[in-house]
């Protein structure tokens, strides 16, 4: 296929600088647009010059190449909005049953970080159909336990994946000690309570944070 773009290029009909992007539209079979969403790429025919997409409000739209790369974006395969539209079934079997490998999904598909609101808007409502809080009650626990997930104490601030696991109390104590400010070393003193009983040493973890919390009080 990217022969057959450079032989385009050559001959004027698409830039140059446009190759990759047309490569990897035509070989992952997805896109995204700013008003359109995302689409799937259903034909390229490199003699007439144009792309054929279904977008699920304009199915089979045709788009000349050297514009498609200007106005689609290229998604991957597995991207979560990708993955969606070629297996919902699957991804609705994966969300009901493999909760921490359907956060890790949705945090590849935004390059390893996704706030709460944006897990929830890439599953909701097409993945997780209805009561979705206590969906999320249930992966934040797993997440908790699990040492590759690591979880903000703001809402606000994006999850992350990390490949080095790293034991919970190891984790809640450094997120403690990086804490600025005494509202924000209470609100990681509270997630310590809460997840004390998933722990490996969760006495001295308790010891450590009371002796700085006094210091902090004072």
């Amino acid at each position: 296929m990217k022969e057959e773009f450079e032989k385009l290029a050559a001959s004027g009909k698409i830039k140059h600088g446009d190759i990759d992007t047309l490569v990897a539209m035509a070989t992952e079979g997805f896109c995204r647009h700013r008003s359109w969403g995302v689409g799937q790429v259903k034909t390229v025919d490199t003699v007439l010059g144009k792309l054929t997409v279904d977008f699920s409000d304009k199915q089979g739209h045709a788009i000349d190449l050297d514009f498609a790369a200007k106005i689609l974006e290229p998604i991957t395969k597995e991207h979560i909005e990708a993955k969606k539209i070629s297996d919902l079934d699957g991804m609705r079997k994966m969300a009901a049953l493999k909760h921490l490998e359907t956060i890790k999904l949705v945090l590849d598909s935004y390059d390893g970080r996704a706030t709460q609101e944006q897990i929830q808007a890439a599953l909701v409502p097409d993945v997780i159909e209805e009561d979705y809080k206590k969906w999320w009650e249930q992966a934040r626990r797993e997440m908790k336990k699990d040492g590759h997930f690591k979880l903000p104490t703001k809402k606000t601030a994006p999850i992350e994946y990390e490949t080095q696991e790293v034991p919970l109390h190891e984790r809640l104590f450094a997120d403690f000690v990086g804490a600025k400010g005494l509202k924000l070393r209470v609100a990681v003193a509270m997630e310590i309570v809460k997840g004390a009983d998933d722990m490996d040493d969760a006495a001295s973890v308790g010891v450590e944070a009371i002796k700085i919390l006094n210091t902090e009080i004072q």
